[in-house]
């Protein structure tokens, strides 16, 4: 049985002659399509004119076989059975004659002309997230901001080291081997984000005896002599860790003056001033406005805002002493709940 198939919407006449085969039919072309012809069994030719499958052939023998008899094979088709379905110039889905058939699908991509790039589908790239700092300016500049004043002081403590406690090592001439921590708790309640702060040191004659240094949140703000080579660092910030400082060098009152202040960089003036080691003089501090907003960002994530007093001592019953140092806190705040 022949079936008449357009060639168009399938791809090539070729392509599909080669489907049609491997299908067990036998194409044949014309101007007017494609003829399909399904392929006849091999036949075997008796002498006596009679046509016999070589199936059965094999099964029973011929019987020119069995007269010994030489058998000539040949190929057979039936004559005048074939059937033209005439078919509309384009089709949308395969006859249901030869439904069986595999479908070949292909993509075609053209190639590309010389020093063509090759391009990539194109991805917006996410808009960078504000920095803490800037969400907690938003923050504040978008409701009431309230201030608290509060008066900090450092009671005079003479009492020397605790040798050998609280993490403390045993006296050792020219090496950190101890220190008296003290805090200060800044209220800030439990709705209240912290816009910032400013320290109002005025001048006053301290002293101390022997490395002084103090922190908001662990952050240094100040220190009589420079250790930031062995904190930790991150956004421009120190965080003071005893055990980080723990048989450092301790200048002692010989050594040149090496004091550090937050924010304060080559060129800039000086934001603290602070004596020598053992030497009564003028102490002051105050906080850059930046600094300020990364120390409020930590204590909104910390949920606290404490400021620590760290003196430090070697060998001697005088170390780990200091004489009173107060200082006014100004607290710049914003309520949650309003």
């Amino acid at each position: 049985m022949r079936h008449k198939l357009p060639i168009g919407l399938w791809g090539s006449s070729a392509v599909l002659a080669v489907l049609v085969q491997a299908c067990g039919a036998d194409p044949q072309f014309s101007d007017s399509g494609l003829s399909l012809q399904r392929k006849a069994d091999p036949v075997s030719e008796r002498n006596d004119g009679r046509v016999t499958s070589s199936q059965d052939a094999q099964n029973a023998g011929t019987p020119a076989q069995q007269e010994g008899n030489p058998t000539t094979p040949v190929m057979r088709a039936p004559n005048n059975n074939t059937t033209r379905i005439p078919l509309p110039p384009m089709i949308a889905a395969p006859p249901a004659a030869i439904g069986a058939l595999p479908i070949l699908v292909t993509t075609v991509t053209p190639p590309l002309t010389p020093n063509e790039p090759i391009t990539s589908p194109i991805s917006e790239s996410p808009e960078p997230e504000p920095a803490p700092e800037q969400e907690i300016a938003a923050l504040c500049a978008s409701n009431r901001l309230r201030t608290r004043t509060i008066p900090v002081v450092f009671a005079e403590q003479n009492g020397g080291c605790q040798w050998g406690q609280n993490g403390n090592l045993g006296a050792r001439d020219g090496i950190v081997r101890a220190r008296l921590e003290q805090s200060f708790e800044l209220e800030l309640r439990r709705n209240e984000t912290l816009c910032g702060f400013s320290i109002n040191s005025p001048e006053q004659q301290i002293s101390f005896d022997d490395e002084m240094t103090l922190t908001f949140n662990d952050q240094v703000l100040m220190s009589s002599y420079n250790y930031n080579d062995l904190y930790q660092e991150q956004d421009g910030l120190f965080e003071y860790s005893w055990t980080r400082i723990i048989d450092a060098f301790n200048p002692g009152p010989a050594t040149p003056v090496n004091p550090y202040c937050l924010g304060n960089s080559a060129g800039s003036p000086a934001t603290c001033t602070v004596p020598q080691t053992q030497i009564s003089g003028i102490f002051s501090l105050a906080v850059p406005e930046l600094e300020s907003l990364k120390l409020s960002r930590i204590a909104s994530e910390q949920n606290r805002a404490q400021l620590g007093l760290i003196i430090t001592g070697d060998d001697d019953s005088a170390d780990c002493s200091h004489s009173e140092i107060s200082m006014t806190v100004e607290v710049k705040y914003v309520n949650r709940t309003n």
